[in-house]
């Protein structure tokens, strides 16, 4: 079974263990949040930041505006600084965490990295001069990691190296091209290692069965042959890098166009093995979309779950690692039952990842601020500018302007035109997928204006960065009172549900969702008489939204069953049900639908 962690405050290497990883795109605003929820928690957990396209090399953030494109190192992050500002974090708060190197991914450009989040995969494979720049450009950001003196963990991802025409080949072409690829010897070894099916343990203790064939053997090895041997250079990098440092090396998958199958987990695997080389954990594609809540079949997704986990322990020791955890909303999870599915299919054993999430949600919470209000301004401001780069680049086809983006603007400026109110939401989907772009866009000083102007907002607002700190904590909602995942918050105890979390309450609540405005006055006013009000508050009500949120908060999970209207009360209604941790999907929301208000009148003290 897997280790537990290493005791100790501060950077370490967690080896084998189950944890959650997130992302700290914003080290001066996320860390005191997540790094509180992992204390609380008493939880050691991974801090990380993707190489392919959030971080990079100091140098590369510092470089003259222009130089490199916007997507490298768009969250303005250095590797340094983020390593360095997590390690010294988690020291002086006590907490144990790993340093995580994530996606050191072998590809043209760090803009073919970022297409990827939008599911465009290049057709072709890249040259042999953008392997070699992509390659010298990950040793670089791994010898800066190193530096750092506290990174414990090293991810790659090399699938864009996979030859995905042999899945195609004849047995006549696959045999042909087989023994054109690779020696006598190595072919004999090869097959050999494939002769009977495996029959492997899951982690619900009945058998996992896979089996490839000879000629599905061949095509595997043509298909993973240039990806392994770059894996393995760079792999040899890192532990020559560190010398006697302990690392643990992480293999992702899960970018491909398509679903991992579980014959090619135990391929990968088991040639990496022969190798000689070690492997702590493993990503392969179960399905997973990006920024999407996971609307598969939970069952089958449960038995992918456990083939992949099953052999990916049994050849390598390896855990699963999850990718692409953030759902449709910050409060969502990945969906219903979803990290349920997960966690019976590994038995709890599993590395989850989270990142975009955090930025998503801040967005969110100063989208809601006051209309006039510095943080609303902000917010504006970064909205606008998102939208009109987005325009010009689909004006100009740039390199952004995929299939997807050019839906999702589309479905955007439908949605303004039928209700002007939906003008700046945050949750339009062209948004969420590109607003990171805003943290690098910069002035001709270089300065990173909408990230700075973020950080001093947090900085100079005590309320808004309590409130923010208490969401990415995960002190609100079914994340405050349950230990599964299921808002923005952090995954529960070493991502582990405490016996009989998966069969906690489920109560659904039919009932009304009304906006209050509370007045208070010296004296109730009389019949016909006016009087003039003290005070004037607001707050979320309705007999049926307080009882879902009660619910919500006594550990159970929560739907509710309601209505609400298309007026500037709806969404703030709904959003407030969602931190709360209640389930929102059967609320019925329209122009159509009447206004709810309910208005108290108090007396004195009363």
């Amino acid at each position: 079974m897997p280790k537990t962690a290493k005791p100790g405050p501060g950077a370490t290497c967690l080896g084998v263990v189950k944890h959650p990883a997130i992302g700290i795109r914003m080290p001066e605003i996320l860390l005191p949040g997540i790094i509180g929820g992992y204390k609380e928690r008493n939880v050691a957990g991974d801090l990380m930041l993707s190489f392919g396209r959030e971080t990079a090399p100091e140098k590369i953030i510092r470089a003259k505006p222009g130089t490199w494109e916007i997507t490298r190192g768009h969250t303005g992050t250095s590797i340094k600084k983020y390593q360095s500002m997590g390690a010294k974090a988690a020291e002086k708060a006590g907490v144990t965490v790993e340093i995580e190197a994530d996606h050191l991914i072998i590809i043209g450009s760090a803009t073919a990295a970022v297409q990827r989040i939008a599911g465009y995969h290049a057709e072709s494979h890249i040259s042999e001069e953008e392997l070699q720049a992509s390659l010298d450009y990950n040793m670089q950001a791994i010898d800066e990691a190193v530096a750092t003196g506290v990174v414990g963990c090293f991810t790659t991802d090399t699938s864009d190296l996979f030859w995905l025409e042999a899945d195609g080949l004849s047995p006549k072409k696959t045999e042909a091209l087989f023994e054109d690829s690779f020696k006598p010897e190595e072919r004999r070894k090869i097959l050999a290692r494939y002769r009977k099916p495996e029959v492997l343990k899951g982690a619900d203790g009945k058998s996992v069965r896979v089996s490839i064939s000879k000629v599905q053997a061949m095509r595997l090895a043509l298909k993973f042959q240039r990806s392994l041997t770059i894996n393995a250079q760079v792999y040899r990098y890192c532990k020559k890098a560190l010398g006697k440092r302990e690392f643990s090396f992480e293999i992702s998958l899960d970018e491909t166009a398509d679903m991992t199958a579980p014959r090619e987990t135990l391929f990968y695997l088991t040639e990496w093995k022969a190798l000689g080389l070690p492997c702590q954990y493993f990503a392969p594609n179960v399905g997973f979309g990006k920024r999407a809540d996971f609307k598969g079949d939970m069952a089958e997704l449960q038995k992918r779950v456990r083939q992949h986990h099953a052999i990916s322990w049994s050849v390598s020791k390896a855990l699963l690692s999850i990718h692409s955890g953030s759902g449709t909303t910050p409060y969502s999870g990945k969906g219903k039952g979803t990290y349920e599915a997960i966690l019976a299919g590994t038995g709890g054993d599993v590395k989850y990842k989270i990142s975009g999430v955090y930025f998503e949600l801040l967005m969110e919470m100063i989208a809601e601020q006051p209309a006039r209000s510095e943080a609303r301004k902000l917010y504006n401001q970064i909205f606008d500018a998102c939208l009109k780069l987005l325009k010009k680049e689909i004006k100009s086809e740039g390199a952004l302007a995929q299939p997807l983006l050019i839906a999702q603007m589309a479905k955007y400026e439908k949605a303004i035109k039928r209700n002007p109110k939906k003008k700046r939401d945050p949750r339009a989907d062209f948004f969420r997928f590109n607003s990171y772009l805003a943290l690098n866009m910069r002035d001709e000083d270089g300065k990173r204006y909408f990230r700075e102007g973020l950080i001093e907002l947090l900085k100079g607002d005590d309320e808004l960065r309590a409130a923010f700190d208490e969401e990415v904590n995960g002190q609100s909602g079914v994340a405050k009172t349950s230990t599964t995942h299921a808002g923005p918050g952090i995954p529960g105890p070493a991502v582990v549900p405490e016996e009989g979390a998966l069969m906690r309450a489920r109560i659904a609540v039919l009932g009304d969702t009304n906006q209050d405005f509370v007045m208070r006055a010296e004296v109730m006013p009389r019949p016909g008489e006016t009087k003039t009000a003290e005070d004037l508050k607001f707050a979320a009500g309705g007999k049926g939204g307080n009882q879902a949120v009660a619910a919500a908060r006594s550990g159970a999970e929560a739907w509710l069953i309601s209505a609400v209207g298309d007026d500037p009360f709806g969404p703030a209604l709904l959003a407030n049900l969602e931190r709360e941790g209640v389930r929102t999907e059967h609320v019925i929301r329209g122009e159509e639908i009447a206004r709810a208000e309910q208005h108290s009148a108090c007396a004195g003290g009363g």
